[in-house]
């Protein structure tokens, strides 16, 4: 014995359904009056209900409307026999999608001890209406005036009902119909300048549920502004521009940032304490754009800034800043160390000062620094014991550091030496 729901198992309130009980036998000596019991879900709540019997066996037992009823069937031989229902989804009190099981059991099969099982099959009532989302729930949608194109996404929890679900809109004068969800991506009008309406989006399922969205609709015209903050230097390998937008007229979408001259970057925008990169913004905010410095000797960088609005509005460009990147400590070179210490150094953004050591880096005294080339007398050292080494140290005009050491003689030092650990960019 089988149950064959047939092809429609989705079922919304008052929609029907045939309902086919298959019962075979296999022995050889036919089925006469034999009972047959088929029941359609649970007691409560009722899901299904009974409408006709429409042949293959008699009623015994069949109340109008009922989830259970009682027939009496008959099958030849190694036969089968089929019991046709038509049965329909009833509206089970609450929204939701329920799942209803109908049982079909046949008196006498199976053993005594080991009675055949029933056969089964599921429906599925849905009394549940889709949900749609047209933008930020309590939010403004700002657009420009002329063509405007709303998205609509439908949040559905069986997708194959879209086409069941019916959609209106009110925006302000009334509800007109839009057709069917499942046809329906998006709602296209011509919006005038200084239009701000609120749009109600209404969605009816058949079971008579409905769910309504809103979302307010204005134009903008007015374009966004930006400013870069002045950061003249920026000397650690990973570092950060930043600046402020703001729109008077709606809410800022990117802030966009050009360096020399080259294609505009989206920034992360800053305006709420999060990082967001494509989120729409409040109408102020702070901005920023991470840059990685290393290996920068000197670099300039110009930097220019726009700012784009939700309406897509773009703002005039910001005043260029100019930027110095510099990463890098000076290039420093020993000549010479035997008499005296003696070489060169360069630098991008320019050489600050050389400064040398005999006493393994606890004191150090200026070199004299000329035109690229440093020198220093040892003659003229004043600081601790030397010990068979001298330290240079190169800074830059950022303060980026460099380091180098020579022997004083060619005799090897009796002394263990311990350079200080340099890093770059320390004050």
């Amino acid at each position: 014995m089988r149950v064959e729901p047939g092809t429609l198992t989705h079922l919304n309130p008052a929609e029907t359904a045939n309902l086919v009980v298959t019962v075979t036998n296999p022995d050889i000596l036919s089925y006469r009056s034999h009972p047959l019991t088929v029941t359609l879900g649970g007691a409560s709540p009722q899901l299904l209900e009974f409408v006709n019997l429409n042949g293959g066996a008699a009623c015994v037992n069949c109340p109008p409307n009922g989830r259970v009823w009682v027939l009496s069937v008959n099958v030849p031989a190694e036969g089968t026999r089929e019991v046709n229902f038509t049965v329909r989804a009833r509206n089970p009190g609450a929204s939701g999608v329920f799942a209803a099981g109908v049982e079909a059991r046949l008196a006498h099969q199976g053993l005594p001890l080991a009675p055949q099982p029933p056969a089964t099959a599921t429906y599925t009532v849905d009394n549940s209406v889709a949900q749609v989302q047209v933008g930020l729930l309590g939010t403004t949608i700002y657009a420009q005036p002329g063509f405007f194109k709303l998205p609509v996404l439908p949040k559905l929890g069986n997708s194959v009902l879209a086409c069941r679900q019916q959609v209106s809109l009110n925006r302000g004068a009334g509800w007109e119909a839009l057709g069917s969800l499942g046809a329906l991506s998006s709602i296209t009008t011509m919006l005038p300048a200084g239009y701000n309406s609120v749009w109600q989006l209404r969605v009816s399922g058949p079971g008579g549920q409905t769910a309504t969205t809103s979302v307010t609709v204005a134009t903008d015209t007015s374009a966004p502004s930006v400013q870069v903050v002045p950061t003249p230097i920026l000397s650690r390998g990973f570092s950060w521009l930043g600046g402020t937008a703001n729109d008077n007229s709606g809410r800022l979408k990117a802030v966009e940032v050009s360096l020399n001259g080259n294609p505009f970057r989206r920034a992360l925008l800053l305006g709420d304490g999060s990082v967001r990169l494509n989120e729409v913004q409040a109408a102020s905010l702070a901005w920023a754009l991470p840059l990685d410095v290393a290996g920068a000797d000197g670099d300039t960088l110009q930097v220019v800034a726009r700012a784009v609005d939700a309406a897509g509005n773009v703002g005039p460009q910001s005043a260029p800043v100019t930027v110095i990147l510099d990463a890098v400590g000076p290039h420093l070179v020993i000549t010479e160390s035997l008499d005296r210490a003696a070489g060169t150094v360069s630098d991008g953004s320019g050489v600050l000062q050389v400064r040398v050591s005999l006493d393994g880096g606890v004191t150090y005294q200026d070199a004299v620094l000329v035109n690229g080339a440093w020198s220093f007398d040892y003659t003229a050292w004043q600081g601790g014991t030397p010990i068979g080494v001298v330290i240079v140290r190169a800074e830059d005009i950022h303060g980026n550091v460099s380091q180098a050491a020579a022997l004083l003689n060619a005799t090897p030092t009796q002394f263990h030496i311990y350079l200080p650990l340099v890093l770059q960019n320390a004050r």
